[in-house]
């Protein structure tokens, strides 16, 4: 893994307690994404598998706030409403913290 990340709680104004991941800077939209992800952890996979196996040379999926255009070495993550807000983070990478994310809140 290349990038740093570290778990954390958040308490709620309800009183439950969430998850949530901390990454660097150059990629902490990321976090919101993996935050938002709420169980379409397979579909976004299944997107990034198609294309890391060369099934696909480009996929897109859409989640309720963040996009993915997964290309093989690189995904761009944006904010669906803010055509200014993105980050570039490799393929490879995504797919890492996304697994590493679902097995942390399977816990």
């Amino acid at each position: 893994m290349k990038y740093k990340y570290e778990f954390s709680f958040i308490e709620l104004a309800n009183g439950n307690k969430c998850l949530v991941i901390s990454l660097p800077k150059e990629i902490e939209l990321v976090e919101a994404f993996l935050f938002q992800m709420c169980k379409n952890e397979k579909w976004f996979i299944n997107g990034i598998m198609n294309v890391l196996s060369g099934s696909n040379q480009y996929e897109e999926r859409d989640g309720e706030f963040y996009g993915l255009e997964i290309r093989k070495e690189f995904t761009r993550i944006h904010d669906v409403f803010d055509q200014g807000e993105e980050c570039n983070i490799e393929t490879s990478e995504l797919k890492e913290l996304i697994d590493i994310w679902v097995e942390e809140n399977n816990k």
